[in-house]
C-alpha cells in the first residue's frame, strides 16, 4: 500500500482534503530526496566548482528542509484534526481548566 494510499484511508470520503493528501505526499517525496543527499554528501553542503574539496555549509538547503518539514507537519495536523484522528473522547486538563474559565468571564 502507497502513502497515498494510507493516507485516502485515513481521510475516508473527506473531498476537501484530497489535495491536502497529493501535498503532503509531494513534500514527503522532496524530504526523502534532501535525506538521502545529505546522508551522501555528509550534510548539507556547496561545493566549490573549482577545488571538490572545499565545502561550505549550504544554509539555503538546511532552510528548504526545515520549511519543507514544518509545512509536512502541519498538514498532518490539519488532517489529523479534521479526521478527529489522535483524539481521545475526553477533554485534555487544558481544555477543562479552559472551559471553566471561559465560563466565568
Amino acid at each position: 500500500m502507497s502513502r497515498k494510499d494510507e493516507l485516502f484511508n485515513i481521510i475516508g470520503d473527506n473531498v476537501l482534503l484530497i489535495p491536502v493528501v497529493d501535498e503532503i505526499v509531494f513534500i514527503e517525496n522532496q524530504i526523502k530526496e534532501m535525506q538521502e543527499r545529505a546522508e551522501r554528501e555528509g550534510g548539507f553542503y556547496k561545493y566549490n566548482k573549482n577545488n571538490p574539496d572545499l565545502k561550505k555549509p549550504d544554509r539555503d538547503a538546511e532552510r528548504r528542509y526545515k520549511d519543507l518539514s514544518q509545512m509536512h507537519d502541519s498538514k498532518i495536523r490539519l488532517i489529523a484534526r479534521i479526521t478527529d484522528a489522535g483524539e481521545s473522547e475526553e477533554d485534555s486538563p487544558l481544555r477543562i481548566w479552559m472551559k471553566e474559565h471561559i465560563e466565568k468571564t
